[in-house]
């Protein structure tokens, strides 16, 4: 994707009067359970929630027409290399994603279909639901699934085209979540050494690749690139429990999963891990090239926004914290000790 074009002139752009108007065009890759969400809050603040497109999911994009997605600058979501497909050729917004450790990955993507699977089994697909079956009777000793649902799945998104103009329109032939089937189906169904070669020059074309497991590098440098300051303090947002409750959790090692099941893994997201080590190479040499340069320019009201915000969730954190510190204390026997230096000073 390419930042070095401007939209056609006969777009108007939505006129949000306040500086994020002047940050860049941008499209966030976000993929599933990389930890994306939290930078999607940080953008969302940072461009104003009209310059933001109001959905992550892909079946959104058809729902207006084509001409209305240029009024937005700034496009996060599950959508892969399918925007595309949507936006002219000299479009000018520029890419960024987050790849994460493939096995880490897949563990969280399975540990979450079966949370969901098992308290709202009716927000599940059919195929999920007997894949996630599947899953589970593999763990427990059958034979492998079919895992085309977890194979290299980061490598598949990032590299397998899909046009979206064929569901453009009243009279198309598949509307809402059907398109992320098709688009699921064509991911799975795809060439992988193909996949793999273009999945390679599209980390290599966007403007900012970031690491899961090196999220403080990738929020810097993608506030760098917007031109916005870092918050201070990052929310946790849409982190497994066991993840905000202990950084050091990992879910190899809490699934409990025996070797074969691991074994599995890391065979069927081989192409994944390659990439992963290429985010981790480009994340070193951006950083290598960060701390060389003379900071740019920041932009000061997208800055307020995203620390008001980031101030204000701190301040609820830190206030409930305190609330559940005296509800602990509130009935628990005063702990005797020595007289306090003053009241020995009176006696004497």
């Amino acid at each position: 994707m390419r930042a070095e074009c401007a939209p056609p002139e006969s777009v108007e752009p939505l006129t949000d009067q306040h500086a994020g108007n002047r940050l860049p065009l941008l499209y966030f890759m976000h993929l599933p359970k990389t930890g994306g969400t939290s930078l999607r809050y940080l953008l969302r603040h940072a461009y104003g929630a009209r310059a933001l497109f109001p959905s992550a999911q892909i079946h959104r994009l058809v729902e207006q027409p084509r001409r209305e997605l240029l009024r937005y600058r700034c496009f996060v979501g599950h959508f892969g290399r399918a925007l595309d497909s949507l936006l002219p050729p000299d479009h000018g917004y520029a890419a960024i994603t987050i790849l994460r450790d493939p096995v880490e990955r897949s563990v969280s993507q399975i540990k979450y279909m079966e949370r969901l699977y098992d308290t709202r089994p009716q927000d599940v697909a059919p195929a999920n639901q007997q894949g996630i079956l599947a899953w589970r009777s593999f763990v427990a000793g059958a034979a492998a699934p079919d895992g085309r649902w977890l194979d290299n799945r980061q490598t598949r998104w990032l590299g397998v085209e899909f046009d979206l103009a064929p569901y453009l329109g009243p009279d198309a032939p598949r509307r809402g979540p059907a398109i992320l089937d098709d688009y699921d189906a064509c991911v799975a169904s795809a060439d992988l050494n193909a996949t793999v070669a273009a999945a390679t020059a599209t980390l290599h074309q966007c403007a900012v690749v970031g690491v899961t497991e090196r999220f403080a590098e990738t929020a810097l440098l993608l506030c760098e690139f917007i031109g916005v300051q870092p918050p201070l303090i990052w929310p946790n947002l849409n982190r497994a429990p066991e993840r905000a409750a202990d950084a050091r959790f990992t879910h190899r090692a809490a699934a409990g999963y025996p070797p074969r099941v691991l074994e599995y893994l890391e065979s069927i997201t081989a192409a994944d891990r390659d990439l992963y080590a290429l985010a981790n190479a480009l994340l070193d040499e951006r950083m290598a090239a960060y701390r060389a340069r003379p900071r740019g320019r920041v932009y000061f009201l997208p800055s307020l926004r995203v620390h008001f915000f980031t101030a204000a969730r701190a301040g609820v954190d830190w206030a409930g914290d305190q609330v559940r510190r005296i509800l602990a204390r509130v009935g628990q026997p005063r702990t005797p000790g020595l007289p306090s230096r003053s009241h020995e000073s009176r006696e004497t």
